[in-house]
């Protein structure tokens, strides 16, 4: 059974900013299928997630100016972990299924976070579980 990792992200940066590429792992991870992507802003103090999928796995890249929490379990039955991240600290996270997951803004400023999976969200099919870290 596959666990969650958590890789560091190294960005390419220039004048313009900064710009991260997804880990051939993820790639890997996910089988080579990217079914769906999307990008969602955490404001301060807010959490997403919460929550744990029944089929999909999921990579998140996280990225912000500020502090953020993510929390987890190795399944729904476990005790929930944290690991804390600084300022300007940006990784992947590797999600298998049965991993509920939460990320928390503990900054001031906007965190970003795109998520992609190997399965696309249809709205029909019952996939995801709510699951409370925090």
């Amino acid at each position: 059974m596959e666990t969650l990792q958590i890789i560091s992200l190294t960005p390419r940066a220039d004048q313009r900013g900064r710009v991260y590429s997804l880990p051939v792992a993820a790639l890997s991870f996910l089988d080579g299928i990217i079914a769906e992507t999307h990008l969602a802003e955490i404001l301060p103090g807010f959490i997403r997630g919460n929550h744990w999928h029944d089929n999909r796995w999921e990579v998140m890249l996280v990225a912000g100016e500020d502090s953020w929490q993510f929390y987890w379990s190795d399944s729904p039955d476990d005790t929930p972990q944290c690991r804390e991240f600084a300022a300007g600290e940006s990784v992947a996270i590797l999600i298998p299924p049965y991993t509920p997951h939460a990320v928390k803004n503990t900054g001031s400023s906007s965190l970003w976070i795109t998520a992609i999976s190997n399965a696309s969200y249809d709205g029909i099919t019952i996939d995801t579980y709510n699951h409370e870290l925090i």
